[in-house]
């Protein structure tokens, strides 16, 4: 799902995660990247080479409590 979810930029930071961390690491890379594709209006129907483009045009705010992460991204 990584591969094929994230640009390869967040792939390569999540590999460098131990295989203990990657869970949590996935659920905060999939909060963030759900939340820009949210508020670029597209959700996941937007082309995957442009997943690290519409990254980069939010501020992504994370946050965990307990076994919940959520991200809210407001244009930059």
């Amino acid at each position: 799902m990584i591969n094929d979810l994230c640009p390869p930029v967040r792939r390569a930071l999540f590999v460098v995660y131990c295989w203990s961390e990657r869970t949590l690491t996935f659920f905060h890379l999939w909060t963030r990247l759900e939340a820009a594709l949210k508020a670029d209006g597209r959700g996941l129907t937007a082309p995957r080479p442009e997943f690290e483009e519409i990254l980069e045009r939010y501020d992504i705010e994370t946050e965990q409590r307990n076994d919940l992460i959520w991200s809210i991204a407001t244009e930059k």
